[in-house]
């Protein structure tokens, strides 16, 4: 029994390797093929600019309303990689290994089954919600693991208490909220609670969307007896907002340090550019809301796939995981339900958290599922479970693999929704053809030919896409100036530094050039996908201005 037993745990051991071998290798594979996105591009200039001047520019991500770790996780791996693009996707690629193996322990924990833990972290590998986001240098992948680490703090606190206390109804008593602070086990899962939730914060402010989720996910962990009287579950219901209000205050006062530096006020300028506010809502703003839901539902439907979306309502038709998975779906809904009521600009990234509960409750269907092909002793039963089990499976593998294969090999015909085709493929936020521009730039620039690049924009794909590349680089015979949008002429400051240079090139997009020039200046031009809405085709056009200058 005991060779068997360690064999078991050799053979599992053995199995979480293989997966991450499996993750890295799926996720590593054509890292870079798809063009710097905006915000990527704008990150990674801040982790940059933190590199040359730290005092400066340490908290200068609060200028925009962003929280600064995530920028401050870019740094190191800058110096260590020469691709700067690959560097800061590298950071997502690492967290998203680690979401792998911690999804697979929280499924794990929820089940005390290593079939549902191997389940949870093939899910994290495949689903392209997930895979999507493991390869963008974008901060809602960190976000979404610091809150997995405070959720999976939440089960372990839940489930030591009931150990600790199982002898004794722990949760009829205003005491045990005394006993939490003299056990160090459950002190430790406490402090984490906060601690993670804190770091989802300081990586991105909407992580504060998902305090409420956790206040109903510890409902899993409330004792509801309809013999017992009510007041009971009703305390426990008290002591538990006790307990996690504290672990949020702990949190929000992690979050509050910020408040020392002049910029902390900026952090809440840009929230009305996402969110409507109730009395806008009242106003009329609210049918706009409401139009978008399909939308919303489409795209989650999409990347998470169907059966895995609906899989907490599914999954309460086995009586087993029934009160779990009514928890998963309670949860998910109060994170999107803010979202669905406030949004005013809502990108499907934006619904990455969700991920969390689906993916866990999909697992556990499937494990259910399972279980109830191998236990039925009818043998129409079994097939009946064995060809509902498999169509799920074909039904998420089969998406899956349609949208990993062209993001390794051609990443124009990766099938995003609509609304993120516009901003991957189609608009001004995709990057084509900036890594062939600043090559030329480096390429072409000497001591005796000196250039002076214009772009369009003044932060974004253009100019800091650019600037990125050139970070570390010899850059004593070039300038790169950002000159705002749309271009209608060349400023006239611009034309007087550019006087000392010897050619001078302007960067910008085909449909944001409001003044005329002959087709011999073109020196190269990277056009995008169709417009999914309008069908514009929009190209990245590098121009050879010298002309104006002189």
């Amino acid at each position: 029994k005991a060779k068997l037993k360690s064999f078991r745990w050799q053979f599992w051991c053995g199995v979480v390797g293989f997966m991450g071998l499996i993750y890295l290798l799926t996720h590593l594979l054509a890292l870079t093929k798809l063009p710097v996105f905006a915000d990527e591009a704008i990150y990674i200039r801040w982790a940059q600019l933190i590199m040359d001047d730290p005092k400066r520019y340490l908290f200068f991500a609060l200028n925009d309303g962003k929280t600064p770790l995530f920028i401050w996780s870019l740094v190191p791996f800058q110096t260590i990689f020469k691709n700067q693009l690959f560097a800061a996707r590298f950071v997502s690629v690492l967290v998203g290994l680690f979401q792998m193996y911690l999804l697979g322990c929280l499924t794990f924990l929820l089940t005390r089954r290593k079939l549902a833990w191997f389940l949870g972290m093939g899910l994290v590998v495949f689903l392209p919600f997930w895979f999507f986001h493991h390869r963008m240098a974008l901060m809602d992948a960190s976000l979404t693991f610091w809150l997995s680490v405070s959720l999976l703090a939440l089960v372990k606190f839940g489930q030591e208490l009931k150990e600790k206390f199982k002898k004794r109804s722990y949760l009829s008593s205003l005491n045990s909220i005394g006993l939490v602070f003299s056990s160090f086990r459950l002190f430790f899962w406490w402090f984490m609670i906060g601690l993670a939730l804190g770091l989802a914060i300081l990586t991105k402010l909407p992580a504060v969307l998902y305090i409420p989720s956790l206040f109903v996910f510890s409902l899993y962990f409330v004792e509801f007896d309809l013999k017992k009287p009510k007041k009971v579950a009703l305390l426990g219901i008290f002591t538990w907002v006790v307990w996690l209000g504290s672990a949020v205050v702990l949190a929000l006062g992690m979050f509050w340090l910020l408040k020392f530096n002049p910029a902390f006020s900026q952090l809440f300028s840009r929230g009305g550019d996402f969110l409507f506010t109730p009395g806008e809502l009242f106003k009329g703003d609210f049918k706009f809301v409401v139009k978008q839901w399909p939308i919303y539902l489409q795209a989650l439907s999409y990347y998470l796939t169907p059966f895995v979306l609906v899989s907490p309502l599914i999954g309460l038709i086995f009586k087993r995981h029934r009160k779990l998975q009514f928890i998963l779906f309670l949860t998910g809904v109060s994170f999107v339900l803010p979202i669905f009521l406030l949004g005013r600009v809502v990108y499907p990234r934006y619904f990455l958290p969700l991920a969390i509960t689906t993916t866990i409750a999909y697992a556990i269907l499937l494990l259910d599922l399972v279980d109830k092909s191998k236990l039925s002793q009818r043998l129409n039963q079994k097939i009946i479970y064995a060809l509902v089990l498999a169509i799920m499976l074909a039904n998420t593998i089969s998406p899956s693999f349609a949208f990993l294969l062209p993001a390794w090999t051609e990443t124009d015909k990766i099938p995003f929704v609509k609304k993120d085709q516009v901003q991957y493929l189609s608009s001004w936020s995709a990057g084509n053809g900036v890594k062939p521009v600043t090559d030329r730039l480096l390429a072409y620039a000497s001591a005796d030919n000196k250039i002076a690049l214009a772009t369009e924009g003044y932060f974004g794909t253009l100019p800091d896409g650019v600037l990125m590349y050139l970070h570390g680089k010899d850059v004593r015979y070039l300038t790169v100036e950002g000159i705002g949008q749309p271009v209608r002429q060349l400023p006239k400051k611009f034309l007087e530094k550019a006087a000392g240079y010897d050619k001078v090139w302007l960067l910008v997009n085909s449909n944001r050039l409001e003044f005329k020039l002959s087709k011999e200046h073109l020196i190269a031009e990277f056009c995008r996908l169709p417009d999914p809405y309008s069908q514009e085709k929009k190209c990245l056009q590098l121009w050879d201005v010298t002309f104006l200058v002189r």
